[in-house]
């Protein structure tokens, strides 16, 4: 029996210590994946039609960067977010929060290269799918995809950088 309790202890201890190991590895890549996302650091504006949509972004700490995004309809606004990047010992996360959600929504990094970031919730309703391409130092081309009336759907903004 004690034996028996021991080579439990010895298993547990082994587990635990491959766990750790794998968040810290986790933590670790999403931080690197971070640094991969600097050059979206400063304010971008994309024309819409006579609508416009700005985002910004700023370095809050080591593993976020805080942003705000909003979409101007004529003299309105029309949708304004909360938004924030976050490197975890799970991931690196897109949160979104806007008001009509209960609750601010998270999106997990699925893909990342040189120019693209590609972060997903299949359990959202809409967006699933969140796309971050990089294709110059002052351009950034966002596209929100996913089900929308049963059908696939996507959205494209195109920014400019404004500084």
């Amino acid at each position: 029996m004690r034996f028996a309790s021991f080579c439990l202890i010895v298993i547990l201890t082994v587990f635990s210590s491959a766990h750790s190991e794998d968040k810290a590895a986790t933590a670790k890549a999403s931080l690197d994946a971070m640094k991969r996302l600097s050059w979206l650091i400063g304010s971008w504006k994309a024309s819409i039609g006579g609508n416009a949509a700005y985002e910004s972004w700023q370095i809050d700490s080591e593993n976020r960067f805080k942003g705000m995004g909003f979409s101007i309809n004529g003299k309105d606004t029309a949708i304004s977010e909360k938004l924030l990047i976050a490197a975890t010992d799970s991931g690196l996360f897109y949160i979104s929060d806007v008001s009509h959600n209960p609750a601010p929504v998270y999106f997990k990094m699925t893909r990342q290269d040189s120019v693209t970031t590609v972060w997903e919730n299949p359990k959202h309703d809409f967006p699933t799918r969140i796309i971050y391409r990089h294709p110059t130092a002052d351009s950034l081309h966002a596209r929100i995809e996913g089900l929308r009336k049963g059908k696939e759907s996507g959205i494209d903004f195109v920014f400019q950088r404004v500084k």
